[in-house]
């Protein structure tokens, strides 16, 4: 279990929720590092490039905010079974936080999932099922065996974990704009909530919300059809 100050856990007052600190699962999620980036600036014409290393993140992603919020919110409501759909990163982190919390969970994933996201998964002592149609057995075992649902896209409170970004980037400085890759939008809802919580309007940077693909969640009403 963690700590008042482990991992992403010293956001708590801006996190929000119900869940107590000291049931807050940590495996050190958080405080990633700012590591310039002057070469890539230079290609882009930009002045200076930071970037957010959630890649060093505990289970490899910025899911690791997610699903060590997900788990203590499942865990302080009862819950003791779960169920994700992931490509891959999302599931990673479902499985460590919940094995940490002792939850059980059972992971769908799509065939077309890398084999290194496929043998980090493996890596954890939870049931991993691969399907063709992961959402749709997903929601057959959230209506037929009572299993509560870990996706980010659904969750009403997924965005909280993300304000725990902007309070890292707003304490490294000013900044005139950040870009956040976004799928279901939960990360970048966060992290506007976060700046409009901690800073004063004129010292909010623009947030630039880049989509994975077209016709996502967050641009299909643009589409044709």
């Amino acid at each position: 279990m963690g700590t008042p100050t482990a991992g992403q856990w010293v956001h708590r007052e801006l996190l929000g929720g119900s869940v107590a600190v000291e049931r807050g699962l940590s495996l050190g999620e958080g405080l990633t590092p700012l590591q310039e980036a002057p070469e890539l600036a230079r290609q882009l014409g930009l002045e200076a490039l930071w970037l957010k290393r959630e890649d060093l993140s505990p289970t490899g992603s910025h899911k690791a905010r997610l699903m060590s919020w997900l788990c203590s919110v499942l865990l302080a409501e009862g819950h003791s079974q779960a169920v994700v759909s992931s490509s891959g990163n999302a599931a990673i982190a479902a499985a460590a936080y919940a094995t940490l919390g002792g939850l059980r969970l059972l992971s769908l994933v799509s065939p077309r999932t890398p084999a290194a996201k496929l043998e980090a998964l493996r890596r954890q002592p939870q049931a991993v099922v691969m399907s063709g149609a992961p959402v749709a057995l997903l929601h057959h075992a959230v209506r037929a065996w009572g299993l509560a649902d870990l996706r980010g896209s659904v969750h009403p409170l997924a965005p909280n974990p993300y304000r725990g970004v902007a309070a890292e980037l707003a304490a490294a400085g000013d900044w005139d704009s950040v870009f956040v890759f976004a799928s279901s939008g939960a990360c970048a809802l966060g992290l506007s909530q976060g700046l409009e919580a901690l800073l004063e309007p004129g010292r909010r940077p623009q947030l630039h919300v880049v989509e994975g693909a077209p016709g996502g969640e967050l641009t299909r009403p643009w589409y044709p059809g």
